[in-house]
């Protein structure tokens, strides 16, 4: 464990030179700094040794039901977010924070799968859905809603792409399954789209178009037309940046 001791302030003679002083009254500033930031990188590390000494058996994450992947007259698209392959990601899961996982999330059945780590065996565990708090896998975070949200179960997980005080941009991947003829054999094709949302002052609110937004910002529909007008390239190839900038613009001047 490790002691993160109060620093020390020194008493520094009258004639001592003054720039002496200044430097042990920065060091005793930024030292709780330090050390925080210290901690926030072995804190993870810390976590993934103590897995790896009680076992992976012993671990409640991996206690949850097998799930089976149909392979079966697959095309080249598949059901994952990122790709099929298992990526590296954390989880709290049950109020316990699992760092340096292999996960997968399937959009398309909008479950959270993982793989022992240690002790690759094949298999694949479909996390309980309500005891996962929140998922990072490849740097994109995704959460539950809160349950007090009305039908929050039914949105399963999204991605914070951007958050302001306790106002949230979500955003939410779908992918459809469909049959489609390859020359003489019938495949399975996922097709993705997304929708977005804003958690808005305790409520969860579509916004995927222009009037969507209007109705959340009222009062600053000029400002919002304004903004459509000067960015709409960014809006044609990079939406989900447009949404983070315009929900910064909107959000922290409704703050005022």
């Amino acid at each position: 464990m490790i002691n993160q001791k109060t620093p020390r302030f020194y008493n520094i003679p009258a004639k001592a030179n003054p720039c002496i002083g200044f430097s042990f009254y920065l060091l005793s500033i930024l030292l709780p700094f330090c050390l925080q930031a210290q901690l926030n990188k072995t804190i993870p590390q810390v976590y993934s040794t103590f897995d790896s000494i009680v076992g992976e058996q012993n671990m409640e994450l991996y206690n949850g039901p097998l799930f089976k992947e149909s392979l079966a007259g697959n095309s080249n698209t598949h059901p994952y977010f990122l790709q099929s392959d298992f990526i590296n990601g954390d989880i709290i899961f049950d109020e316990q924070h699992y760092f340096d996982q292999n996960v997968k999330y399937h959009v398309h059945l909008d479950e959270l799968l993982v793989t022992p780590k240690y002790k690759p065996t094949g298999i694949m565990v479909r996390l309980i859905k309500n005891k996962v708090k929140e998922f990072t896998i490849d740097g994109h975070r995704f959460i539950q809603l809160p349950s007090t949200i009305a039908d929050s179960e039914q949105y399963g997980y999204l991605e914070v792409l951007e958050t302001v005080g306790q106002n949230v941009l979500l955003k939410k991947y779908k992918k459809k399954r469909v049959q489609a003829r390859k020359e003489s054999r019938v495949v399975i094709q996922y097709e993705q789209g997304v929708d977005y949302f804003l958690l808005f002052n305790g409520e969860l609110i579509e916004a995927n178009t222009k009037s969507n937004w209007g109705n959340i910002f009222e009062s600053q529909k000029k400002e919002l037309r304004t903004f459509f007008k000067q960015n709409r390239m960014t809006y044609k190839t990079d939406k989900d940046t447009f949404l983070k900038l315009l929900f910064n613009k909107l959000a922290n001047a409704n703050a005022l």
